[in-house]
């Protein structure tokens, strides 16, 4: 579903500003944007965004104990001024970024020891508008780092096709699919672990794809 595509179904509205996140590496808690619409329209905006909640909740868009934490609102604002308002054209480049831009987890292996493991995901982190231009700030981890470039070149050429001008945070260079078995760094750990607390027990989960990024660091010590 796409609540900016609901929207244009009901009238030509016109966005002043959007902005959300706090983070490039974090799924945004919560996000805003002003809008202009004609107030006839307002009554049928609030029911498309009554209909789109209730559909992402029972569609498996959302986890169950997120979907039940979703609230999104229309709260009306003073009058606005049209004159800073996007033009059409760039309504139109924002929302494709915005609506194709690969997001989530793409592909998962299975780690010895630990079990299945998501390798390659993306997320669209913060978007903000100011006075001059409109920034988006995503970030693509992976395991594999041919898998991982691939995807980004797929995301860079997205935004290049819809004009956007491109910074790139110091690109990873390893990837990280590690076998706890043979893991210095989680061999120190666990032993640390189990003479802190008897015993420790080995748990894969999705924010271990950032190690490629610390294995960087620690130069290929991990």
């Amino acid at each position: 579903p796409s609540l900016s595509k609901d929207f244009q179904t009901v009238c030509d509205l016109k966005i002043i500003n959007i902005n959300g996140g706090e983070k490039r590496n974090s799924i945004p808690a919560q996000a805003s944007a002003t809008i202009a619409v004609p107030n006839d329209a307002v009554a049928s905006l609030e029911e498309v965004v009554k209909a789109f909640v209730e559909d992402i909740s029972v569609t498996g868009e959302l986890l169950e104990h997120n979907a039940q934490n979703v609230e999104i609102s229309l709260v009306p604002t003073e009058s606005v001024e049209l004159v800073g308002a996007f033009s059409d054209d760039l309504k139109s480049r924002l929302m494709e970024v915005i609506n194709t831009l690969p997001t989530g987890p793409f592909s998962s292996a299975e780690l010895p020891n630990v079990g299945e493991l998501v390798t390659l995901s993306n997320n669209l982190g913060v978007i903000t508008t100011n006075q001059e231009d409109i920034t988006i700030s995503t970030m693509t981890r992976g395991a594999r780092i041919e898998e991982t470039r691939a995807k980004l070149t797929e995301i860079r050429e997205l935004y290049l096709q819809n004009g956007a001008k491109l910074t790139h945070a110091p690109e990873p260079t390893a990837g990280w699919l590690e076998n706890p078995a043979t893991s210095q760094a989680v061999s120190i750990v666990t032993e640390a672990v189990k003479k802190a607390a008897g015993s420790a027990k080995l748990m894969a989960y999705h924010a271990g794809l950032e190690c490629g990024i610390i294995t960087d660091k620690a130069r290929g010590e991990m």
